[in-house]
């Protein structure tokens, strides 16, 4: 049972990083504005890892 608890909250957070990643890539202009918002959420995911 803990396994699945544990699974579920890691998959929340990761859903929680992306779409913070994905609203924060929103507010702040990338250095390129012509990179749509799928290019910029990659970048912010690759440059964390």
């Amino acid at each position: 049972m803990k396994k699945i608890i544990f699974g579920v909250v890691t998959v929340f957070l990761v859903v929680l990083d992306q779409l913070f990643k994905f609203l924060v890539a929103q507010w702040l202009p990338m250095e390129n504005d012509t990179t749509t918002i799928i290019p910029g959420v990659l970048n912010f995911t690759h440059i964390e890892n």
